[in-house]
C-alpha cells in the first residue's frame, strides 16, 4: 500500500512495522521470562522472522517494478469476466508504431476493455527494446492510455513507415526479361500504398514503365478509362506471353537431330557396333526402379549400348510428338521401345556389376573408375 505521500513503503519501513507488530503480539501473549536463555531464544526467532520478511519484500519489488510505473487506479482495475488478451502479436520496436497501436486499439474496442485494462494489456505485448523503454519510464507517469500512446509513438517515431508517394509509381519500370504478369503484380502492390492516386495517374505511371511493346501499342491507340479496365485488357497479353514461353520450352526439350549422321564408332562415346538382341531372345525382364531413359543413359556411360545405326538424314517422322532415344527417331516413345527392353536385358545378363547399379533404388553418378573399367572391357 502507498503512504501518505503517494509513494510505496520501502524495505526498512515494512521490516520495522513487522517487527513492532511481532513484539507487541508476543508481549501480550508471552510476558518476558526471567530465564536468560529463553530471552535469547525469542531474539533468535525474531531475527529469523525479519529475514523472511526481507526475502518477501525483495520478491515483491522484483515482480512489481514495472507495475509501479502505472498509477494505483490502473493497478486496482478489475479484469472483466472471461478476459482474453488481444491477438495483435508482439512489438519489438521495429514495426510501424502507429499501425501497431491502431491494431491494438481496434482489438481492445472489440473486447470492450476499459482504459485501465487497455494499459495493462498493451504492456504484455512489448518485448525486447520496447520492454526496456517501458522500464525506463518514471513511476506514475502513465495515468491513462492516452499518456501511454503519446510516449510510445514519440519514442518509436524512427520506426514509422513513411507513405509511398505518387512519384515512386513513376519510378517502377518493367525489368529486363520480366514477364508482364510479374510487372503488373509489382506495380499493383505499390499502387495500393498510394490510396489517393487517381485512375489517370495510375495509367500514366503504368504505361511509362511498361516494356511489353504489343500491349503498350494497344494502350496508346485506345487509352483505358480506369485502371481496372487496363488490367482486364492486360489479361489476354499475359496469356499470350505465357503460351509463347511454354511453346519455347517444349522446343528446347525436344532433342535435335545430330549434325553428323554417320554411324558412330566405338570411340565416339555412343557404344559398340550395332548387334542388337533379337526381339524374342528374352521373354522376361529384370524390374527397374527407374525410367528406361535413365537406364539407357547409364548403359551409355559404361559404353555398353549397341545402338542401331542412324540414318544419313537423321529422324524422319518429325510430325509425331513421340520420340525414342534408343532409335533417335520419332514415332514411339523410349518407354514403349520393345527393342530397348531386349538391349537392356542383354546388358544386365552379361554385366553383373552394372545389374547392381540398374536395380538399386539410390541414385547413380558415373565416375572415372567405372569409365576406365568399361573401356578395359571394350
Amino acid at each position: 500500500m502507498a503512504n501518505q505521500n503517494g509513494n510505496h513503503p520501502n524495505l526498512e519501513e515494512l521490516v520495522t512495522r513487522a517487527v513492532q507488530r511481532a513484539l507487541a503480539q508476543r508481549g501480550e501473549a508471552n510476558p518476558p521470562h526471567p530465564n536468560h536463555n529463553s530471552h535469547l531464544e525469542e531474539i533468535k526467532k525474531l531475527k529469523e522472522e525479519m529475514e523472511q520478511l526481507r526475502k518477501k519484500q525483495a520478491g515483491y519489488l522484483a515482480t512489481t517494478t514495472r507495475n509501479i510505473l502505472f498509477t494505483q487506479e490502473i493497478l486496482d482495475a478489475d479484469l472483466p469476466k472471461q478476459f482474453k488478451l488481444p491477438h495483435v502479436g508482439e512489438y519489438d520496436g521495429k514495426k510501424d508504431p502507429e499501425d501497431y497501436l491502431a491494431r491494438f486499439e481496434n482489438a481492445a474496442l472489440l473486447h470492450k476493455y476499459s482504459d485501465q485494462i487497455k494499459c495493462r494489456s498493451f504492456l504484455t505485448t512489448l518485448i525486447g527494446p520496447a520492454q526496456q523503454w517501458f522500464n525506463m519510464l518514471r513511476p506514475g507517469e502513465i495515468k491513462e492510455l492516452k499518456d501511454f500512446s503519446k510516449s510510445f509513438l514519440h519514442h518509436f517515431a524512427s520506426s514509422k513507415k513513411h507513405p509511398t508517394t505518387t512519384f515512386s509509381l513513376f519510378a517502377i519500370k518493367q525489368r529486363e526479361h520480366e514477364n508482364l504478369r510479374t510487372y503488373i503484380r509489382r506495380f499493383s502492390a505499390s499502387a495500393l500504398e498510394v490510396p489517393m492516386a487517381t485512375p489517370d495517374l495510375l495509367i500514366s505511371a503504368f504505361m511509362q514503365g511498361l516494356d511489353t511493346k504489343d500491349f503498350l501499342k494497344s494502350l496508346i491507340k485506345r487509352l483505358p478509362e480506369t485502371y481496372e479496365e487496363l488490367l482486364a485488357r492486360a489479361e489476354k497479353y499475359v496469356n499470350m506471353e505465357e503460351i509463347q514461353v511454354s511453346r519455347a520450352a517444349v522446343k528446347r526439350e525436344r532433342p535435335k537431330s545430330p549434325k553428323n549422321n554417320r554411324v558412330p564408332s566405338s570411340n565416339s562415346g555412343m557404344g559398340q557396333s550395332f548387334q542388337p538382341a533379337l526381339l524374342g531372345e528374352f521373354t522376361s525382364f529384370t524390374p527397374l526402379p527407374m525410367s528406361k531413359v535413365r537406364a539407357l543413359q547409364i548403359c551409355d556411360d559404361w559404353k555398353l549400348t549397341q545402338r542401331p545405326p542412324w540414318t544419313e538424314k537423321g529422324p524422319q517422322n518429325r510430325e509425331s510428338d513421340k520420340y525414342c532415344h534408343f532409335h533417335n527417331e520419332y514415332g514411339h516413345t523410349t518407354e514403349n521401345c520393345r527393342q530397348l527392353d531386349q538391349e537392356i536385358e542383354r546388358i544386365i545378363q552379361q554385366h553383373s556389376e552394372l545389374k547392381n547399379i540398374l536395380t538399386r533404388q539410390e541414385g547413380y553418378r558415373p565416375n572415372r573408375g567405372q569409365e576406365g573399367r568399361s573401356r578395359q572391357r571394350a
